[in-house]
């Protein structure tokens, strides 16, 4: 159709339009032929199609209603018509990409039920005929987004993508988006290995990624995906280098990744690109400060923040996007303390905060970032100036506040005042009444942003696996 032509070309709008006008005539054409199935079968995978678009934009309360409405359809035909397998299959395709749009917004639960639904369609379709090619390429993709929830399961799921998408691959050499797939999952056993501390395997996995990735683009250099894809693969390898203590090698595949992305950038600049640069902004950040290259590090660092800020804005109901701009401000506020900046710092953290309004565990994180830069302002050689006196009331009076605020959010066990960096906001003799005031907060409700409550913890500096696929990571849409 011309809307699935336009959406590989990269071009959202034009294909969302189309979708429009497609469903328009179908609802009108299933209404008055409601009882014939190939009007109801047609209208169910324009759903589908646009609520794929509408994820990808961020739009996921949309892209849930469409997906519903598809799901819906899907089951009334097969319960009307079970020994259809067609039927089938593209409800297990459609269940999987409601499972993304889930996993995208941060529903694990919800997401999981619908991820395991899709497989279990197509484990049962192949079961009645195991070399059908329409069944091993559905369930090859549901393995791989049923992976995406990183459970103790999420290499066997990714193997089995990967098993069925070497046959596929095998017999059809020639068909691209076969050899697409196959460098996703690729890239995605790739990262598995990589967190498992099995470099070789995790080395060998994603150079075959990048091989399959620079063939693609050889054929279709147009096709953006393909180019998205290549991006994710060098990103990966940026990550095993530098776990290689490979350095300057570990730059080359960021910087690589990094030039990919921006020719995305300025041809669509749409969230999900944004998103992954500053993903790999991050992550040459990371390995500037381990070479101790502090202006470097904080210079990819505010290029991080400032592209998945403007992921995030476009897109905010995406928890993705929120924790990946949270982790760009920590490691940002992190380098700014080392270069003696504790102002910029201090500012840094406190847009931190507004990311998180209703989480105890991420504000206290941010007052402990915020008691860590009284420290710096401590060790200026001039720390008696009144400037200085008075920035470091400021950052004591930040700390607190944000201590406060995780009380109100519901934190319930509090720091230690007599270690470090707590004992710097405590005036001597005062420990008692400091935590006295800090529990006072309890009985306040903090003002909110409409951020959701999430419960990890930032913690120490943070660098970004980026996997293939959907925004939310691993996901191959059907």
């Amino acid at each position: 159709s011309i809307g699935h032509i336009n959406s590989q070309l990269g071009h959202p709008a034009a294909a969302r339009e189309s979708y429009a006008k497609a469903l328009d005539v179908l609802a009108r054409a299933a209404g008055a032929r409601y009882r014939e199935p190939e009007y109801a079968r047609q209208l169910a995978r324009a759903h589908n199609n646009v609520g794929q678009l509408l994820v990808d934009g961020g739009a996921l309360a949309e892209a849930h209603r469409h997906l519903d409405e598809a799901v819906a359809l899907q089951r009334g035909l097969v319960e009307r018509f079970p020994d259809v397998p067609t039927y089938r299959g593209e409800l297990g395709d459609t269940l999987g990409n409601l499972g993304l749009a889930l996993l995208a917004e941060g529903r694990r639960d919800n997401a999981g039920a619908a991820l395991a639904e899709s497989r279990d369609v197509y484990e049962q379709l192949l079961a009645l005929d195991p070399q059908n090619e329409v069944y091993l390429k559905g369930s090859a993709a549901a393995y791989n987004n049923l992976s995406g929830l990183g459970d103790g399961e999420a290499l066997n799921h990714r193997l089995a993508a990967r098993d069925r998408q070497q046959q596929l691959a095998a017999r059809h050499p020639d068909n691209l988006a076969l050899a697409s797939d196959l460098a996703v999952t690729l890239n995605n056993i790739a990262v598995l290995y990589r967190r498992r501390g099995d470099l070789e395997r995790a080395e060998t996995n994603c150079r075959e990624a990048i091989a399959r990735g620079e063939a693609l683009i050889a054929e279709a250099p147009d096709v953006p995906q393909y180019r998205r894809d290549l991006a994710i693969s060098h990103n990966t390898l940026g990550m095993v280098r530098r776990d290689q203590a490979l350095l300057e090698p570990a730059i080359e595949s960021f910087q690589t990744s990094a030039e990919l992305l921006l020719d995305l950038e300025a041809a669509q600049g749409d969230a999900n690109t944004l998103s992954r640069l500053g993903g790999v902004y991050n992550n040459l950040g990371m390995v500037y400060m381990d070479r101790q290259e502090w202006d470097k590090a904080r210079g990819m660092f505010a290029e991080a923040a400032q592209r998945q800020r403007a992921a995030l804005e476009s897109a905010p109901q995406m928890t993705f996007y929120r924790e990946s701009l949270s982790k760009h401000y920590f490691n940002l506020a992190s380098c700014l303390r080392r270069l003696g900046l504790p102002a910029a710092a201090l500012d840094v953290s406190r847009q931190r905060r507004q990311l998180w309004p209703e989480s105890p565990e991420r504000l206290l994180s941010v007052a402990e970032e915020m008691a860590a830069t009284v420290a710096i302002v401590d060790d200026e050689t001039n720390a008696a100036s009144d400037r200085l006196r008075e920035l470091r009331q400021t950052c004591i009076a930040e700390a607190t506040q944000s201590l406060r605020e995780a009380v109100a959010a519901g934190l319930r066990e509090l720091p230690s005042p007599s270690t470090a960096p707590w004992s710097l906001l405590v005036p001597p003799g005062e420990s008692a009444e400091w935590l006295a005031e800090i529990r006072s907060a309890a009985t306040i409700v903090p003002m909110t942003t409409g951020a959701s409550r999430n419960k990890s913890v930032a913690g120490e500096l943070v660098s970004g696996d980026i996997l293939s696929g959907d925004v939310a990571g691993e996901g191959e849409r059907r």
